[in-house]
């Protein structure tokens, strides 16, 4: 339920019971090879960015959180009737992937930042991959995975990779940024200080918007109470 900078979907071969904070995704219609296919496509780097479209962050921090209903709407390769080698292919990598630490879709100079100022100039720079997105295995299994979505040009495949890697590491830099941001105003948290003004624009401003949506709607605009 909970995920941050990594993705990792895990496999429950045992069939041990999940808490509230482990889902449970299983499906009768789906044979054993299918069932191998679709953990490794779970865990490729399509879905490691599809996922953050939806659910919600908690608080600003990038903690992502993905109810059940966020689940059921995830867009996932439907990996019924797969051919063998296919199957073979995003089984072998994930394998692959399994036998070393995955690390973060986030670039690892960001990761190791702690100041704004400096997440700052470091987001103005080209992107530069973290050390995930460059292992051979997860380019391995996109590659079948987007192979399995229909695209056979390998060429075209290698592109579309190339994108996706970009716009990952894009994503998960803009929520870093944000994270050192919030993290950066809780240090100096208290030094701040707001006029009475500044407090009663932020309660009139939902007022004002509620107004404005009556008015459209064909009623007559409340009138707003003069502060004493």
């Amino acid at each position: 339920m909970a995920q941050q900078y990594r993705h990792i979907i895990a496999a429950n071969p045992q069939g041990l019971i999940c808490n509230h904070n482990l889902f449970d995704l299983a499906s009768a219609e789906l044979t054993k090879k299918e069932t191998k296919a679709l953990i490794a496509v779970l865990n490729s780097t399509l879905l490691g960015l599809f996922k953050t479209f939806y659910g919600r962050y908690a608080g600003t921090e990038g903690n992502l959180k993905t109810e059940v209903v966020d689940v059921n709407l995830i867009d996932v390769p439907d990996p019924r009737g797969i051919s063998e080698r296919i199957a073979m292919r995003l089984t072998d990598a994930l394998g692959d992937m399994c036998k070393r630490d995955v690390g973060g879709l986030v670039e690892t100079a960001l990761k190791e930042c702690h100041t704004y100022e400096r997440a700052l100039d470091l987001a103005r720079r080209p992107v530069k991959l973290p050390l995930e997105l460059t292992q051979p295995d997860r380019r391995e299994l996109d590659d079948a995975v987007f192979e399995l979505l229909g695209v056979a040009d390998r060429k075209e495949r290698s592109r579309l990779i190339d994108r996706l890697y970009e716009a990952t590491a894009l994503h998960f830099r803009d929520v870093r940024v944000t994270e050192i941001q919030k993290m950066e105003d809780r240090r100096t948290g208290g030094k701040a200080r707001f006029a009475v003004t500044d407090y009663a624009a932020d309660a009139w401003m939902p007022l004002t918007s509620r107004t404005w949506s009556r008015w459209r709607n064909g009623f007559k605009p409340m009138r707003p109470v003069n502060a004493k």
